[in-house]
């Protein structure tokens, strides 16, 4: 009797452990918050396929591929004079404006803005869902990155330092945020432009670090208009605003006759606060890939 009590629960526990340990790589398990909750949703197999799945993006959700570079940052920071500082950030813009044309002939986003040191290619779902190298993000945001190094590098080689980007991918559940995305980095931009050319004020609330202390953004810009004599919000709108760059349909009707409208599309570039006007901006900026100009 003795033996056979021993034996019942040890094979009792055996069996349960063993039975639980398999149900429990069966079944799935519940993961931390950095991964997922695969429970009940089958085999090992399945739960690691499913893993290999989040490095693909969606393909109905609009995302967006970051592209920020530091050593460009520290180059542009190092100006201190105000008109040198202007016309540097201006041939910044034009060699990103440079680098997103290619951008659009290679990937053909809907949209990318651009300021400073920093690129932002938008893209939005059709009917088919986006399919760029089969959803793959780390695919999509190698391939961007590299083409915006080789881009700006050889447009900036002559200045004699390193020259690195690093890309990452933002994707939105609903539509209408990646436009708030852009709204919080134009954001960005217009604070840090402001706080680029008002440091080359000798006069600025700087401290030993070169930061920028105990002074808000209007009174900076009423500080620069006081140096300058200009009104800055219009006389740098392009640089506060960034670079908004858009594929465009031109079209010309030389005769009456359908056969004889010329059609050209180019991508152009402009000024415009991402804010004005919310709904109407999402749909011609976002949602529409080509813009159609007379």
């Amino acid at each position: 009797i003795t033996n056979g009590i021993t034996n019942g629960i040890t094979n009792g526990i055996t069996n349960g452990i063993t039975n639980g340990i398999t149900n429990g790589i069966t079944n799935g398990i519940t993961c931390t918050k950095d991964t997922l909750n695969f429970s009940g949703q089958g085999t090992l197999d399945n739960r690691m396929r499913n893993y290999i799945k989040k490095n693909k993006c969606h393909g109905f959700k609009p995302f967006v591929i970051t592209i920020k570079s530091k050593q460009l940052s520290k180059y542009i920071n190092y100006i201190t004079d105000l008109d040198e500082k202007v016309k540097l950030l201006n041939n910044v813009q034009d060699i990103l404006f440079e680098t997103s044309k290619t951008l659009y002939a290679k990937f053909d986003p809907h949209l990318i803005y651009t300021f400073q040191n920093e690129i932002n290619v938008v893209f939005f779902y059709n009917d088919t869902g986006v399919n760029m190298y089969n959803g793959d993000i780390n695919k999509i945001v190698t391939n961007i990155v590299s083409v915006v190094s080789i881009e700006v590098y050889k447009r900036l080689s002559h200045l004699n330092f390193d020259l690195n980007f690093h890309g990452y991918f933002v994707e939105f559940d609903i539509d209408y945020e990646v436009l708030n995305y852009l709204v919080w980095r134009q954001m960005d931009c217009k604070r840090n432009t402001i706080t680029l050319l008002y440091r080359c004020n000798e006069n600025n609330k700087c401290n030993e670090k070169n930061v920028v202390e105990g002074i808000a953004v209007t009174d900076m810009i009423s500080d620069l208009t006081n140096k300058t004599g200009k009104d800055v919000n219009q006389e740098y709108m392009h640089l506060l605003t960034g670079n908004i760059i858009k594929k465009y349909l031109f079209y010309k009707i030389k005769n009456k006759s359908d056969e004889n409208i010329i059609v050209r599309r180019s991508v152009g570039m402009e000024s415009i606060y991402f804010s004005d006007n919310f709904k109407k901006v999402l749909k011609k900026y976002i949602v529409n890939k080509i813009n159609k100009i007379n």
